[in-house]
């Protein structure tokens, strides 16, 4: 599974980037703009997303699709 990463952008705001690279995938000027935009990208493809702060801390997991995450699952 991919690792991705949604953090501040000084001139784009939040932006949506794979763990390891530069390259911005999506951004948004808002936070809640992306968190909206972030699953509909992902569609079906399996990928975990670490959310972080203004400061760079990392605030929130997501894996996605939700379906695929085990925390979200009710168990056995």
């Amino acid at each position: 599974m991919l690792r991705y990463h949604v953090e501040s952008h000084p001139e784009r705001g939040w932006v949506l980037r794979e763990d390891g690279k530069t390259e911005i995938l999506r951004f948004a000027a808002s936070l809640e703009t992306l968190y909206r935009l972030v699953p509909k990208y992902f569609g079906q493809q399996p990928a975990l997303v670490l959310y972080h702060s203004v400061d760079g801390s990392v605030v929130e997991r997501r894996i996605y699709p939700r379906t695929c995450d085990p925390a979200a699952s009710e168990g056995y």
